[in-house]
């Protein structure tokens, strides 16, 4: 085989070269503006996952050759130390894409989305790190109405609500704006919700351990369909959990 046709597993990259072949597929992505490096795209790809990203003038080009939830090839790209604050996964490098990255379709099908649910007791006892985000899905078995709050002289909504495994083990949980009206349709229902938050923010509130979104790197499924869902909330019915408590609008 041609050593320019040679694929390096994402866990295999480092930052000593970039000519680098790799087979990833998109998980998420998001737009993100900062005052140091404007506005640029975040991504996760995987077939392990680590984080990309690409400056302003490249997004179009990346969204119109990697749809969502698509395979590619990505030949030729700089890889560099993770060193953000939040890190939407645990791959000490991330990968940037720039002028000369070439993306190609890949044939590759596989529907998976890759899921890392974490322990509940990994994130209440302080095993996993605040500065990585996380995947969780369980059943809410307590949800407040979401209410509207100031925040820097503006209206932001917010929900809290509570999570529980099959151990007992509860997890309470915060949802700002976009998220938070995701819930809204939900306050007056009397049957089990499963909650995932894909890419969730270990913080503390109150003395209390709770996961949030992490701004809008986040993404919330309710009862969510996918495969690694649907076997999990089969799970869930076996082991016979109570309903959520839905506190009512007053």
């Amino acid at each position: 085989m041609m050593t320019s046709l040679i694929l390096n597993p994402v866990k295999d990259l480092k930052p000593y070269k970039s000519k680098w072949r790799s087979q990833v597929k998109l998980l998420h992505s998001w737009q993100q503006r900062t005052s140091f490096a404007g506005e640029t795209l975040q991504m996760v790809l995987t077939d392990e996952h680590i984080h990309a990203t690409c400056k302003r003038e490249h997004i179009k080009s990346f969204q119109r050759k990697l749809p969502l939830g698509k395979w590619c090839f990505l030949t030729t790209f700089s890889v560099s130390q993770a060193t953000c604050k939040y890190r939407p996964t645990s791959h000490p490098y991330k990968m940037t894409i720039g002028d000369e990255t070439v993306i190609t379709p890949s044939g590759l099908m596989e529907d998976s989305i890759f899921l890392d649910l974490a322990r509940f007791e990994d994130i209440l006892d302080g095993t996993l790190k605040p500065h990585f985000l996380i995947d969780v899905m369980e059943k809410i078995v307590s949800l407040k109405p979401v209410k509207t709050v100031q925040v820097k002289g503006q209206d932001r909504k917010v929900v809290h609500f509570r999570l529980a495994d099959s151990s007992g083990n509860e997890l309470a949980c915060c949802l700002w704006g976009k998220y938070a009206e995701q819930l809204e349709v939900y306050d007056e229902r009397e049957q089990p919700l499963i909650c995932l938050i894909r890419f969730a923010k270990i913080c503390f509130y109150q003395g209390e351990v709770q996961v949030t979104n992490a701004f809008d790197a986040s993404i919330v499924y309710l009862d969510p369909t996918m495969e690694e869902a649907v076997q999990f909330k089969e799970k869930l019915m076996e082991d016979n959990l109570p309903l959520a408590v839905i506190e009512k609008k007053m």
